[in-house]
């Protein structure tokens, strides 16, 4: 069921150690007390971006998740719930729910999704375009802003490596007409 709904945002070797994966079991109930990420700010790509690097970081798989498939009735959003924590636990990945094109004038969905942030245990990541608060579960906030011009110019010359300083003046070009 939950692999019809998660897109994996990762593509990393599936076959963990299985010292890793019995320690990370051992821990998987204690990560309730690990704060939410939110990423909140319209670049929708930069967050997926930042998403998938702090994943790559602490060696986990992302899993993408658009908020609107969340369950409204409370028997099935408590089951997709137990089926979340089991995937997260046996497979070391986190979720990234993407809140981009929330309605908030769907007060039911607000409170199907706010319930799941609250009781998925697991490494969450939420991107919005505005803050979502909960009550129960620590939500530490990035704004996400587009990078400065600057910052653009650093990554292409990071990219480019050696033959940059053969494309002469032809990144800053390139970076004048964003």
């Amino acid at each position: 069921m939950v692999s019809g709904i998660l897109e994996n945002h990762t593509a990393r070797e599936q076959n963990q150690p299985e010292e890793k994966n019995q320690e990370y079991l051992q821990q998987a109930y204690k990560v309730n007390s690990l704060p939410i990420i939110q990423l909140c700010s319209k670049e929708t790509d930069s967050k997926r971006a930042i998403a998938a690097t702090i994943c790559q970081l602490q060696g986990l798989s992302l899993w993408v998740m658009p908020a609107q498939v969340i369950p409204l009735a409370s028997s099935e959003l408590d089951n997709f719930i137990r089926l979340w924590t089991r995937e997260t636990i046996l497979s070391n990945s986190a979720l990234l729910l993407d809140c981009n094109e929330l309605d908030t004038n769907e007060p039911a969905r607000l409170n199907a999704i706010a319930r799941f942030m609250e009781c998925t245990k697991g490494f969450l990541i939420v991107t919005s375009r505005e803050r979502i608060g909960l009550s129960q579960r620590l939500l530490v906030n990035f704004d996400v802003h587009q990078p400065t011009i600057k910052e653009q110019g650093a990554v292409w010359q990071d990219a480019l490596g050696a033959i940059a300083p053969q494309m002469n003046r032809q990144v800053k070009t390139l970076l004048d007409q964003l």
